[in-house]
């Protein structure tokens, strides 16, 4: 119960008509290795930019990129936070943190 109330915490979209929209994008494995592990509950900006890049459309069995880009990208992430303060980013400069990591990912 605990991981369905953080999802949905998590990924709110206070600027949306229907604030919970993205609820409904990723499995639950994405949420558990690649939000809640990482530690994005204080930077929810973050969260929701991740989760848009990676589900850009509704259907959650159609991710952007495949389990083993999206494991080295959250690497990357991480490894990036250590010197980007990611909880004062608004959304839009999050996912362009994400779009130039993931280029090199994807690139490999």
């Amino acid at each position: 119960m605990y991981r369905l109330w953080l999802r949905a915490e998590l990924v709110l979209d206070e600027d949306a008509t229907d604030r919970y929209h993205l609820v409904g994008s990723g499995q639950i494995d994405f949420y558990r290795s690649h939000l809640f592990r990482q530690g994005y509950a204080n930077a929810r900006t973050f969260a929701r930019a991740l989760l848009r890049y990676q589900y850009p459309k509704a259907d959650p069995s159609a991710p952007h990129l495949k389990v083993n880009q999206i494991r080295e990208l959250v690497k990357r992430l991480r490894r990036l936070r250590a010197n980007l303060f990611l909880e004062i980013l608004g959304e839009s400069e999050c996912l362009s943190v994400i779009e130039t990591e993931a280029e090199s990912v994807i690139s490999l």
